[in-house]
Parts: structure tokens; sequence; C-alpha cells
């Protein structure tokens, strides 16, 4: 399996990361998504990750509208790829090409 950087995954191909973030329940609205977030790109840039994948639930607006805002851009939905509380899920997969890195 590839190396870790601050919850990202690099995957087989060099330069390409998946993220992976778990909130934390009454930690909403603080900024502390958008700041870690933010590190968290900084920190791939200089790994010298120039592209970042991550998935999130179609209805969970909140952290579309926050990665959206960071410079993520939707690229698909898989569809039922995977069960959570029970139910088959759909998932938007995200991606962020950075501005510093690789261009």
């Amino acid at each position: 399996m590839g190396r870790r950087l601050a919850g990202l995954q690099q995957a087989g191909i060099r330069g390409s990361g998946r993220a992976q973030r778990l909130r934390a329940p009454g930690c909403q609205a603080h900024g502390i998504g958008r700041s870690l977030l933010s590190a968290f790109i900084a920190a791939a840039e200089d790994a010298g990750v120039w592209t970042i994948q991550s998935g999130i639930f179609p209805e969970n607006a909140a952290s579309l509208s926050l990665h959206q805002a960071l410079g993520f851009r939707v690229v698909g939905t898989r569809e039922r790829v995977g069960r959570h509380h029970g139910l088959w899920r759909d998932v938007l997969l995200i991606e962020r090409r950075s501005i510093v890195t690789g261009t």
C-alpha cells in the first residue's frame, strides 16, 4: 500500500492520493474542517501530490460546499458503492487538482 500523509493515502499513481476525514458530533460550523482541509491541501502539495480524490454522500451539502470552496469539483457518482447503516449508498467522487504542483 502507498504511504500516508496526514490522512492522505497515496495511491499507486504517482502524484495522486485519496483523502479521508471523519467529523466529530458538535464540532460543525466552527471552521475546524476548513482549517484542517486547507492544511491538508498544503501538506499534499508540499509532498508533490497534484490530485486529491475523495468521496462524499450526495446529501452532505455542508461537506460538498466546503470542498468546492477549497477547489474540489464533482467528477462523477459511484452508484451503490457501499453500505452505510444497512442501506446501499451512492457516493459523489470529487477531486482537486493543484495549481502549484504538477503544472
